[in-house]
């Protein structure tokens, strides 16, 4: 198996960070999210770098083989990151005009509007051009919109459910694997976009077996999990990329 994350020592214990991670004061690094412990290897043998660690799991521990660095030619697995999905058009007609208010004034106000989603600008637009997805009320929804802000939009809706009940899917979820203050959450990260597809929840887990997967789609309920996914941070390799290098 194989995960791609920063290499850290964390407790005294030397692993990999799938989450985030964050810098503090004295420019530390810190891990928000999973980490996986990793027994085997040492942080002076894998390096700092982000990278692609490979070892072998038995579903408890994680016992390093080698490491791969950031893009290296020879990595089994891909360690570029995806491109994001696309996210829909809901414009058949641009109203308003473009404007120089702030983003984040029109952000704060959309979320306030009945069944909010999300609200972004498409990659070949100006700034100034904003599309607003809606689970009801697209009509109301984009006369409040112009009535205080200059904006070029454009409101519809995407399958899915709206912004707030995903929030309450993610909170449910984080829920799951409870931790006390101050540890590692261990293996959770959630992420919601609206893409071609609808508004859409992200769930990576250590592994995608039957328990994670059960255990996500149970909290999330049956009105969220057809838009949920659920991906695993470890990942399956040919037996000879568990071979130790040379170098390792």
């Amino acid at each position: 198996m194989a995960i791609q994350g920063s290499h850290m020592v964390v407790n005294g214990q030397f692993g990999v960070c799938y989450g985030s991670v964050e810098m503090g004061d004295g420019n530390e690094a810190s891990c928000v999210g999973g980490f996986l412990p990793v027994e085997g290897m040492t942080l002076a043998e894998a390096g700092e770098a982000p990278a692609l660690t490979v070892g072998r799991w038995d579903g408890s521990v994680f016992h390093g083989v080698r490491s791969y660095q950031y893009g290296a030619k020879d990595s089994p697995v891909s360690q570029f990151a995806e491109t994001p999905p696309a996210k829909p058009d809901l414009c058949e007609e641009k109203t308003g005009a473009g404007s120089s208010v702030g983003f984040d004034e029109l952000w704060a106000r959309a979320e306030q509007l009945p069944g909010f989603q999300d609200l972004w600008i498409p990659d070949d637009e100006p700034m100034d051009h904003a599309q607003v997805a809606v689970t009801e009320g697209i009509e109301e929804a984009e006369d409040a919109l112009l009535s205080e802000f200059g904006f070029s939009l454009c409101v519809g809706t995407v399958p899915g459910p709206d912004a707030a009940t995903l929030d309450e899917a993610e909170a449910t979820i984080a829920e799951l694997w409870p931790r006390a203050p101050g540890e590692l959450k261990p293996f959770i990260l959630t992420t919601s976009q609206v893409e071609e597809d609808g508004n859409t929840l992200t769930v990576l887990v250590l592994d995608d077996s039957d328990e994670f997967t059960s255990r996500v789609r149970d909290a999330v309920g049956p009105d969220v999990w057809p838009y949920t996914t659920v991906k695993a941070a470890l990942v399956p390799v040919d037996a000879e990329a568990l071979e130790p290098s040379e170098d390792n």
